[in-house]
């Protein structure tokens, strides 16, 4: 079972890498939040990694931390969600985010994720509550708790945006932003980052 790759990104692609591992070159699929943390082409890379063995198939899943790789294994203990969808959810927000929106029961947010029906929501909540708070918590306080953020993921959300393309949105901007934003200036930026504005 292979746990971990240490080499050089090879090649970057619209749903993995290929990292090139002693002159092997491994297929690994891999979320978008964990890819924007990716190093140039060419420079040294150690992925986590997820194998996923059946009769007809081996896969790789990767993740740059063993938290988002943990948090994966997690989430493919609930009934009907396998390594795709797994990695299919994980793609449209960070890890933490959809630990903590589990842990917090918070249905609109979950429902919101593409694959991710109210029932199978519900079960995420009712089967991990408890099992993904470490994984919440593991980036301190979610955004959303920041005032500024608090208000205007509630405007926005007024707007009838989904939920996970606000909570997307106002990541990006807080990693891009050196200052603190105000509300109106965290709004607008969403807006134009959803092609509103």
């Amino acid at each position: 079972m292979i746990t971990f790759l240490n080499g050089f990104l090879w090649d970057r692609q619209e749903d993995g890498v290929i990292i090139d591992v002693g002159g092997v070159g491994y297929k690994v699929y891999m979320a978008g939040p964990a890819m924007k943390g990716l190093p140039p082409q060419g420079e040294p890379l150690l992925i986590h990694v997820y194998h996923h063995i059946r009769e007809d198939e081996s896969s790789l899943f990767g993740f740059l931390d063993e938290g988002g790789r943990d948090f994966f294994m997690t989430l493919i203990t609930v009934s009907g969600i396998g390594p795709r969808g797994a990695l299919k959810i994980m793609d449209q927000a960070a890890f933490q985010d959809i630990a903590a929106a589990i842990a917090e029961g918070d249905l609109v947010f979950l429902s919101s994720l593409s694959g991710i029906g109210k029932k199978t929501a519900e079960r995420l909540i009712v089967e991990l509550r408890e099992k993904v708070k470490e994984y919440a918590a593991a980036e301190g306080p979610r955004e959303a708790e920041d005032k500024a953020m608090a208000e205007a993921l509630e405007a926005l959300r007024n707007l009838q945006f989904p939920v996970a393309h606000i909570r997307a949105a106002l990541a990006e901007i807080i990693r891009d932003s050196v200052e603190k934003l105000t509300t109106e200036e965290l709004i607008r930026r969403a807006l134009r980052y959803m092609g509103k504005g």
